[in-house]
């Protein structure tokens, strides 16, 4: 007899047609679970990908969140690239029901001097819990007229990869998979580098990554950015500056957002998820254990 799984996830929700990313915008990647899914949008056409949204459709609405790269970057003609989304069911650590969603990305930006690239590869967690049947509230998008919520919670953020690329005089590629299918002339990547994924109610083995080398296998990507205009164009360009994997994983049937952190050392900046931690959704905000 083959496992009931539960029901479908609901089906995506999409920005407005009012949203920043104006009419019909173009979905880049998406996961879900019973009761719970996460698309991620862009601007349809957009040649740089500047901000990006964040929705979720749960609880018989649509909570959306925007996220945009920083100005210096868009300005590069880089933006934010290669889009994935995971997730994971289980109990929360006091609440039933609980659905984690992970969300990566990459952001590229130039030094002043134009020699060295850097992408920083950045995670967002999203979570979803019945909230003890209590629906959440809908507060409107600030600038839109349409039925879509302001994100209820805010989510774990942190910098996963920090990475220095030496720009090639000849091409100005910096890029991440250079030489991979769409790879622009320019700079080696194409702004909407991930396929999207069809919504399906997957296996815990298939959302819960295990560490290998210290990396997540999904190619974990993260938040904030580290600028360094320091940096001299003939000096050393590691690669990466810093790891921090920071996964989803199932413990005792609950659902946990675990980070560590990686070689060289452990990427900073403004993100609340840190090495070492464990953080559990708690029906409406991310605690830590």
């Amino acid at each position: 007899m083959k496992k009931d799984e539960g029901p479908p996830p609901p089906a995506l929700c999409a920005p407005g047609n009012d949203s920043p990313l104006g009419a019909k915008p173009k979905l880049l990647s998406s996961a879900g679970q019973p009761n719970a899914s996460v698309a991620v949008w862009a601007m349809a056409g957009a040649p740089i990908v500047g901000t990006i949204a964040v929705t979720l459709s749960a609880d018989k609405k649509c909570y959306v969140e925007y996220v945009s790269a920083p100005e210096f970057a868009i300005k590069d003609g880089v933006g934010i690239s290669k889009v994935y989304v995971s997730a994971a069911n289980g109990k929360g650590e006091k609440t039933g029901a609980t659905v984690a969603f992970r969300v990566v990305y990459s952001v590229g930006y130039r030094t002043p001097a134009g020699d060295v690239g850097y992408w920083n590869d950045e995670a967002r967690f999203y979570g979803y819990a019945p909230a003890n049947g209590i629906p959440y509230s809908c507060k409107p998008l600030d600038g839109e007229k349409n039925d879509r919520c302001a994100m209820y919670h805010k989510p774990l953020t942190t910098t996963v990869k920090v990475a220095c690329k030496k720009v090639d005089a000849k091409t100005g590629k910096f890029g991440v998979d250079g030489d991979a299918p769409g790879a622009t002339e320019k700079y080696g990547t194409s702004p909407l580098g991930a396929p999207s994924i069809v919504i399906k109610t997957p296996t815990i083995a298939s959302v819960i990554k295990p560490i290998i080398g210290g990396a997540p296998l999904d190619g974990g990507i993260a938040i904030p950015l580290v600028t360094d205009a320091g940096v001299d164009a003939g000096s050393a360009c590691p690669d990466p500056q810093c790891i921090t994997t920071a996964w989803l994983q199932k413990e005792n049937d609950r659902v946990y957002v675990r980070a560590a952190a990686g070689k060289p050392a452990a990427c900073g900046g403004p993100g609340n998820l840190h090495a070492g931690e464990t953080w559990y959704f708690d029906e409406t905000h991310w605690k830590k254990r």
